[in-house]
């Protein structure tokens, strides 16, 4: 059975079996040099002529050492011999599945079970988008643990199916099923032209997350095919039923629902997509604090501990052998025993590296290094000679590792340092005071490591705060910096950005209040409050500017009143431009066109003047059309007047012109002894003329009063008296006449 395991034995001691499956089993193991628990997965040796199982197991180890994400599991080492026997080696998740969760606790929180959603769906996104499809989403795949912070996170653990979407080669022998019937999609089982892509892991894991939700599976079925059939056909169990206490709020249903749909169309397109709405609906949940959510998943962790089968190490490891040398070798102990020796030293993690433009609180295992780089410190060598607890030959060897690290410590190279006192470490004899010694020598350089680690992450974060504050991101650039003061629990190392954030800032605000000046001066006001708005996002506390805001508001709005009482007047003045020009009143139209140009300026004015000419055009074409007519039928003091009054409306026109010439030949003929009056003096009797025209008039005579007009201009010439007089008696006869015409068409 622990054949697969004779190529790392040296390397790796065997602390544990953790379960055996049907490709190999699952063993803890412990990096004898970095004192680091691992896991190895094997592939068993009876499988070295199934070319398919090997295919798939190499594929597993390809797939994940390319793909390094938080929330996938890490791989570190990876190897198939030519008999097939192969084994993976990757990182060790202290926690629980989630399969051991459904089984054995409650469900947990909502918003507990929300983040774990929202965490497995980003490694799904981060499988999906680079061109993988899981195709074994299940809870048995997923694990609770806790980062760095304490806080909740999933890993997505097993990877042992999954494929490209553009792989041309085929995995699965006819007839053959990959993944779980009771964690399938219905594309699985020929659904959709059977195409199984990235929405079919979004329908299991929809599967999976119902059940950790509500603690009920959501398909029914006694037996293998009945479940494939509901897969296919059948909806999911109700909330009623499953949540029959409402529980869960219409949102999170809606959701499960959408990743239950039977057709891929009318699931969640990706996990993008799905992550944001979850993160849609944490946001309206607020009050729900990490720490509480930190405390939940530490509860269920510890409450859920993983069987352990303790095994011994193969006969003729290097543990065998160390434990020989050293006179520390013992009768085997039974195999439910642990064989494993417990370290020298606790064991102290290499820091890992932690989000990007982040700075990792100190961990508890050593003091707090300080906020600013300090220089790696070689461990001391032991002051007991080496060759006193052992011979010439491991003397030298331990004191060529401690040569060794002092070298890689001063070269900035801390992990390889740290690698070669741990090796000395494990040359070292069973002498108390020595390994005390060198344990203390590598505390002290994960302490240097630390430190410089921190440091290293500081010098990032402080470089990313100065590109935002280069592109004057200054909203951006703050937070960025309050995230790492809080991380860092110390503010002295980033006083530079921060000046220069206060100096960025002073300068907007500076900028902003001039320009708001100067729209205040321009009476722009509404510029002028919307840059003070914008100084108060940056400098929330001054008063002035609010004061000036209020100000600048106030006459904003009394503009507006302004403006809004302008346009009241000029659709007036329009409606009663409209009104004069469609009664052919051009004298008014006219005047109140030449206030309205005055007022809202000549662009405005310019359509208005526009209808005018093109109205006064057409009334004067009407005016000599029915003039002309008159003429024809001998009527000309009817002509006489339609003609005067075109020519009244249009001087300049030509045609116009010349018709009023033919008129007026006909019209002298009937007074050829008429002179015009050349005298600087009015003649005595025009006063007595003017009498008996407006005498005329009043009598209701209009035309014998424009004859007696027309002679008086004739004896007395154009005097401006007469020209009045005989305009408003043309205006008066031609009323007449529209209202005698209408008459007759009624």
């Amino acid at each position: 059975m622990l054949a697969p395991l004779a190529g790392i034995e040296g390397k790796y001691e065997i602390v544990a079996k953790i379960r055996e499956g049907g490709m190999g089993a699952i063993y803890r193991v412990r990096h004898r040099l970095l004192d680091e628990i691992r896991v190895v997965k094997t592939l068993k040796a009876q499988h070295d002529g199934d070319e398919e199982l090997r295919a798939r197991f190499t594929r597993e180890a390809k797939a994940a050492i390319r793909l390094r994400h938080p929330n996938v599991v890490q791989i570190f080492d990876f190897g198939v011999d030519e008999s097939g026997s192969g084994l993976i080696v990757m990182e060790f998740i202290r926690g629980v599945d989630l399969q051991r969760l459904i089984e054995t606790q409650a469900p947990p929180s909502l918003p507990l079970a929300l983040e774990l959603a929202r965490q497995s769906l980003r490694a799904l996104g981060f499988l999906h988008r680079h061109g993988y499809v899981h195709r074994d989403v299940s809870p048995d795949n997923l694990m609770l643990t806790l980062d760095v912070d304490e806080q909740p996170l999933v890993k997505l653990i097993d990877l042992g199916i999954a494929k490209r979407v553009d792989s041309q080669q085929n995995l699965t022998v006819s007839g053959s099923f990959l993944g779980k019937f009771r964690y399938a999609s219905p594309e699985h089982f020929g659904a959709s032209g059977g195409t199984v892509d990235a929405r079919s892991d979004l329908y299991t894991f929809g599967l999976v997350l119902y059940e950790l939700i509500t603690g009920v599976y959501p398909i029914e079925s006694e037996s293998t095919s009945q479940l494939i059939a509901a897969h296919l056909f059948q909806e999911p169990i109700p909330f009623s039923v499953s949540d029959p206490e409402g529980r869960i709020p219409p949102a999170v249903r809606d959701m499960l629902s959408r990743a239950l749909a039977k057709k891929p169309d009318d699931r969640w397109q990706s996990a993008d997509e799905w992550q944001r709405a979850i993160r849609g609906i944490q946001r309206q949940n607020e009050e729900i604090d990490d720490d509480v959510l930190s405390h939940e998943a530490r509860g269920l962790i510890d409450a859920s501990p993983a069987p352990n089968q303790q095994v011994q190490p193969p006969a003729g490891s290097t543990q065998r052998r160390l434990d020989r040398n050293f006179g520390r070798e013992t009768t085997p102990l039974p195999q439910h025993l642990v064989v494993a020796p417990a370290p020298a030293t606790p064991p102290v993690p290499i820091p890992q590296a932690p989000i990007e433009g982040s700075v990792p609180e100190p961990s508890n295992a050593t003091p707090a290094p300080p906020p600013t780089p300090a220089p790696a410190r070689n461990p001391t060598p032991p002051s007991t000679p080496v060759a006193d607890a052992a011979g010439p030959s491991l003397a030298e060897a331990i004191e060529r590792h401690l040569e060794e690290s002092r070298r890689r410590a001063a070269d900035g190279r801390y992990t390889a340092a740290l690698e070669s006192l741990q090796e000395a470490q494990a040359l070292a004899p069973d002498d108390a005071a020595l390994r005390e010694q060198l344990g203390q020598a590598i505390l002290q350089l994960h302490r240097d490591i630390r430190a410089h680690e921190k440091a290293r992450q500081v010098d990032e974060v402080r470089t990313r705060i100065a590109e935002l504050l280069d592109a004057e991101r200054l909203e951006e650039a703050e937070a960025a910096l309050d995230r790492a003061v809080a991380r860092a629990g110390a503010a002295e190392p980033f006083a530079t950005e921060r000046h220069r954030l206060e100096e960025l800032r002073a300068e907007r605000v500076e900028a902003l209040v001039t320009e708001a000046g100067r729209a205040f001066d321009t009476e722009r006001f509404s510029t002028a409050a919307s840059f003070l708005e914008q100084v108060l996002e940056v400098d929330p506390d001054n008063r002035w500017v609010r004061k000036q805001l209020a100000r600048a508001r106030q006459k904003a709005e009394e503009a507006e009143q302004q403006l809004r009482q302008a346009e009241a007047e000029r659709l007036h003045e329009l409606e009663q431009y409209d009104r004069e020009l469609e009664a052919g009143a051009f004298d008014l139209a006219a005047r109140r066109l030449e206030r309205y140009a005055e007022r809202f300026g000549d662009d405005a004015a310019a359509p208005l003047r526009e209808r005018f000419d093109a109205r006064r055009a057409t009334t004067t074409r009407e005016l000599l059309r029915s003039a002309q007519e008159a003429g024809e039928q001998q009527d000309f003091i009817k002509a006489r007047l339609l003609a005067e009054h075109a020519r009244d409306l249009s001087p300049n026109d030509t045609a116009v012109f010349h018709f009023s010439l033919l008129l007026d030949e006909a019209v002298s003929q009937e007074h050829p002894n008429s002179q015009p009056l050349n005298v600087d003096g009015e003649p005595p009797n025009l006063l007595l003329a003017v009498g008996q025209i407006e005498k005329l008039r009043v009598d209701g005579e209009p035309l014998r009063a424009w004859r007696a007009v027309q002679q008086a201009i004739g004896t007395f010439g154009e005097i401006e008296t007469l020209i009045e007089l005989r305009r408003n008696l043309a205006e008066r006869i031609l009323d007449d006449a529209h209202s005698d015409e209408a008459e007759a068409a009624g």
